[in-house]
């Protein structure tokens, strides 16, 4: 267990990191996803993105703490609960233990940079990730990376944030 969390996050990360066998299934397929166009958080370009992109260094650090833990690149799906966990536990030391006052929490948070999005809440948005939080990954020669920057590119993924 990390100290200083009010969770272990080793523990949440190694099981929500299950869903890796999602990734290693669509690693075996590349050859037939071949000039294939898929949506996806920055996690598997993170060194490809400008030194700009506020969530390059938070994803950099997490990837790297997660390859030395597990012996492997996370999937996606490891930052989402990495994200959720870390937002719920800032939401915590906050508000303490009463449930309102953690859902005001949440839902007052603005500018969170998190490995898979930046996240503003509110009280009638629970989605919360910005639209540039996505990007459009291009799959050549089995080797996910970001497309050439032409005109328009990428295309809009989500809805505009308010």
């Amino acid at each position: 267990m990390r100290t200083g969390y009010l969770v272990d996050t080793d523990w949440i990360i190694d099981h929500l990191s299950g869903v890796t066998a999602v990734t290693t299934r669509l690693t075996e397929l590349r050859p037939a996803a071949n000039e294939v166009f898929i949506p996806s958080s920055k996690i598997y370009v993170a060194a490809s993105l400008p030194p700009s992109d506020p969530q390059r260094p938070v994803i950099e650090r997490f990837v790297a703490d997660y390859e030395k833990r597990y012996g492997r690149k996370p999937a996606t799906f490891a930052g989402n609960g990495y994200d959720s966990v870390m937002m719920l536990v800032a939401a915590i030391r906050s508000a303490g233990a009463d449930r309102e006052k953690i859902r005001e929490a949440l839902e007052g948070l603005r500018g969170y940079v998190g490995v898979t999005a930046l996240y503003t809440y509110s009280s009638t948005d629970h989605f919360g990730a910005y639209e540039e939080s996505v990007v459009m990954l291009q799959v050549r020669g089995g080797v996910s990376s970001l497309p050439g920057n032409s005109a328009g590119w990428p295309p809009s993924v989500h809805g505009a944030r308010p």
